[in-house]
């Protein structure tokens, strides 16, 4: 059974097992997850499924995140205005910094909790204006 606080999440990272550890923390947390493994792949999915935000992956080999951070956000569609959360090691100096460039709403450090992620997520509701959406019947 989902909680009322439930989130469907777009989880994209061409390393299966970044992905899988993600997703397996954020349905413990009661969340729904769906992987992308490509740009391509993750426009394609929130075409066709509602989600509430995408957790992005950008360290090697997730090479496109940034690039599909910004595919997203070019988008003349809703999807455009979908929360956008990077996910990586801060080993990489300026990563962070390089996700918001790239139109991305906030930056968690790897490894995460759940508290980490709720707090982000708390975050950028509170930074942005989320556009009206509805979920599909």
């Amino acid at each position: 059974m989902m909680h009322d606080t439930s989130l469907r999440i777009l989880v994209v990272d061409s390393d299966d097992t970044s992905a899988r550890d993600a997703c397996a923390l954020l349905e413990g947390g009661g969340h729904v997850t769906h992987t992308a493994a490509n740009c391509t792949e993750a426009v394609s999915r929130l075409n066709s499924i509602y989600f509430d935000l995408v957790l992005m992956g950008v360290e090697p080999p997730c090479t496109d995140g940034l690039e599909t951070a910004r595919a997203i956000r070019r988008t003349r569609d809703v999807i455009a205005a979908i929360p956008i959360i990077a996910f990586g090691s801060t080993s990489s100096p300026g990563l962070g910094n390089r996700c918001i460039k790239a139109g991305m709403d906030a930056f968690l450090a790897t490894p995460f909790s759940l508290p980490d992620f709720a707090e982000t997520l708390r975050r950028v509701h509170n930074a942005r204006v989320f556009s009206p959406r509805l979920r599909p019947a």
